[in-house]
């Protein structure tokens, strides 16, 4: 990543989308495709395995089956089956005894992540658990892979305020500590971050 670009990114967020990206333009068969549409596949699997309590692999005919659904419900010029096929051979994926996981968790997560903020930016919310220790992973990298700085600042105030207070931003000088949501610790981190 260093070499391709000269420099090191900023944080790990946007170091795993480089990464990921040098991956996808070594490919010619994701080339020959929009990597856009490998993005979005990859990303809203990696999202609803999470959701569904599936960490890092998965029943391989289960992944078919959503991947499948997915494909035709976005009308995508590509087959489950060889969608799955070129991320086996980009090394994106492995295959073991019927089981389809990601090459490492922290893929998965970074995928997940790149979905929570697509629905971040169109929603300005989460729709998971944010109490669930399984998914904070996901959520900084998230926040590191905002690119706008509106949306950064946003997505700061979601977990120092929003989750459980129904209040639009407001300046720091009119803040009290009941404006505060218990998910602090991690609007600290994702400032952290910056």
């Amino acid at each position: 990543v260093y070499k391709e670009k000269g420099e090191i990114p900023a944080n790990r967020g946007l170091l795993y989308k480089i990464f990921n990206e040098q991956l996808f333009n070594r490919d010619k068969k994701i080339i020959s495709y929009e990597k856009k549409l490998f993005f979005d596949i990859l990303s809203n699997f990696a999202y609803w395995m999470r959701i569904q309590g599936y960490f890092k692999s998965i029943n391989y005919t289960k992944a078919k089956y959503y991947i499948s659904n997915y494909i035709f419900k976005h009308n995508y010029k590509i087959s489950a089956i060889d969608f799955i096929e070129i991320l086996l051979k980009s090394e994106f994926l492995e295959c073991i005894n019927d089981e389809l996981s990601f090459a490492h968790e922290t893929q998965q997560e970074f995928f997940a992540a790149f979905k929570l903020k697509d629905d971040f930016i169109s929603t300005c919310k989460l729709d998971v658990n944010l109490d669930e220790l399984s998914w904070h992973e996901c959520i900084l990298l998230c926040g590191d892979i905002i690119s706008d700085t509106s949306d950064r600042e946003n997505y700061f105030y979601y977990f120092l305020i929003y989750p459980e207070k129904n209040i639009q931003p407001k300046k720091y000088e009119h803040f009290d500590f009941s404006d505060i949501s218990r998910q602090f610790p991690i609007a600290f981190k994702i400032a952290n971050n910056y």
